[in-house]
């Protein structure tokens, strides 16, 4: 019965027929992304008071959706690699540098510039050298000074993601070492078992109110589909069933952890659409310079235009410097960091090579006499 209703190909089937380049999953990033800088343009003016808007029911849904599509396509890179080394060293070579320019940026030019304190006292501060650690992501949200007039003083808000980026990142590869990976069904009870904990314990809450780790939870999701998409059907119905759940449960605080599952079947479905390509999604991946820029640059109109905080002006006044802020992130620093990915992988390899080869001098014993 439930085969009838929810009739379709595989989402195998349909990964095979867009030979793994759906364009569906690049429309998807950059409307994500854009859809986050949305709600900030809300945030950013209106502070604290925003969550309280209806609004912030289907904000809840664009995170868990990210991170469900993170999931998807990061499985499938961790089986196209040659071994769980590769598969990090890879995943830091896609983070970080940007991550590092970004972190820089904020804290060496809009920090400078918008402080209220002298600048040699602003670079004195234990603030402004703490703020460096969120390339490590140990995440900081205040330089000195900068924007306190504004109705949040956090200079990049965004960055309150990273530690659980970087926790699914480690799920994944414990997934692999304990054989998860092989064992689909095993990592479905990981999945409910999570579930139900943070159902029953609750969590630390951030942003619009979404439980952080919930974030992990449909990371896993995502991965899940990706292990069982040879049974998984891409149907439209199941699409609309999905949608209706993520914004049923997605509506009360009580339930909204229950948005990780319908919201990675929803990206799974829509990044298998394949439109066509347009230009702009072609030249390259614009998303994570948008999620690293956009919050400081709204901050920074917010903070030079305190007359004219409306959502839509903040928005209108953001988008041209954060799409070249973004553009400048992928062109300049992400696309010719992935361009030398082999090169950091060779080194990574050497370096195992030469810990393993001092190991075992260490470990071997010398002979008597």
């Amino acid at each position: 019965m439930l085969r009838r209703v929810f009739a379709g190909p595989s989402v195998a089937a349909r990964m095979v027929e867009y030979k793994n380049r759906s364009s569906g999953f690049d429309y998807l990033r950059l409307a994500l992304s854009l859809a986050v800088m949305l709600w900030h343009s809300l945030y950013v003016v209106e502070g604290e008071t925003a969550n309280a808007s209806w609004v912030r029911h289907l904000v809840i849904l664009i995170l868990p959706m990210f991170f469900g599509l993170s999931g998807f396509l990061v499985s499938g890179s961790l089986f196209r690699v040659r071994t769980l080394r590769e598969f990090l060293i890879l995943r830091a070579v896609r983070i970080v540098p940007a991550l590092a320019v970004e972190v820089t940026l904020s804290a060496c030019l809009i920090g400078s510039l918008l402080t209220t304190l002298p600048l040699e006292r602003y670079l004195g501060e234990a603030q402004f050298r703490s703020y460096f650690l969120n390339i490590l992501g140990d995440i900081h949200f205040l330089l000195p000074g900068v924007f306190k007039a504004n109705p949040v003083p956090v200079v990049n808000m965004s960055l309150w993601t990273i530690p659980f980026e970087l926790e699914c990142y480690l799920a994944l590869a414990l997934a692999w070492i304990v054989g998860l990976i092989r064992r689909p069904w095993a990592l479905i009870g990981v999945i409910v078992a999570l579930q139900l904990w943070y159902l029953s314990k609750g969590s630390i809450q951030y942003g619009v109110k979404l439980p952080g780790r919930v974030l992990v939870i449909a990371f896993l999701c995502g991965v899940a589909l990706f292990l069982y998409r040879d049974r998984v059907v891409h149907s439209t119905r199941l699409f609309a069933l999905a949608t209706a759940v993520a914004l049923a449960v997605a509506w009360s605080p009580q339930t909204s952890s229950l948005v990780a599952l319908p919201a990675a079947y929803m990206v799974v479905f829509l990044g298998l659409t394949n439109p066509p390509r347009l230009p702009l999604v072609m030249e390259g991946d614009y998303s994570y310079g948008i999620y690293l820029y956009a919050y400081p640059i709204q901050q920074a109109v917010v903070a030079l235009f305190p007359h004219e905080r409306m959502w839509w002006f903040n928005f209108a006044a953001s988008i041209v410097p954060v799409s070249l802020f973004a553009a400048f992130s992928w062109h300049a620093i992400e696309k010719p960091v992935l361009g030398h990915r082999r090169r950091v992988i060779a080194v990574g390899d050497r370096i195992a090579a030469a810990v393993a080869g001092l190991r075992a001098r260490v470990l071997t014993p010398r002979p008597a006499g």
